[in-house]
């Protein structure tokens, strides 16, 4: 049921999560590598990292704490009540709107 679904949900997320940081610790020896090429025989280059990574290495180790945070829900017994997968209604609806209004832009 939901629970189940939910458990699937959290498990691809921490797992995909953790690929994030490797591509961080490659930009940083591409750049590296870029700027041992700031030669006038071959390339002239200014490689540098700006505030744009400074962002995505705080994404990237955030995202791994938080996503590690996060407890899988126990499959409950037969005699819980049914629920929403998605939650309310009214809580789905407008996911649904924002999603579309995202898409839109």
């Amino acid at each position: 049921g939901c629970v189940s679904i939910s458990r699937i949900c959290i498990i691809m997320v921490q797992s995909i999560s953790k690929w994030a940081c490797p591509d961080m610790f490659a930009y940083i020896l591409l750049v590296h590598l870029v700027r041992l090429l700031n030669n006038d025989s071959l390339i002239l280059t200014a490689a540098k990292l700006d505030v744009g990574f400074s962002c995505f290495s705080a994404f990237c180790v955030c995202s791994t704490i938080s996503s590690l945070g996060i407890r899988l829900p126990e499959i409950p017994g037969p005699s819980s009540r049914k629920s929403y997968c998605l939650g309310s209604p009214a809580v789905y609806a407008l996911s649904m709107l924002l999603a579309g209004a995202f898409v839109c832009l």
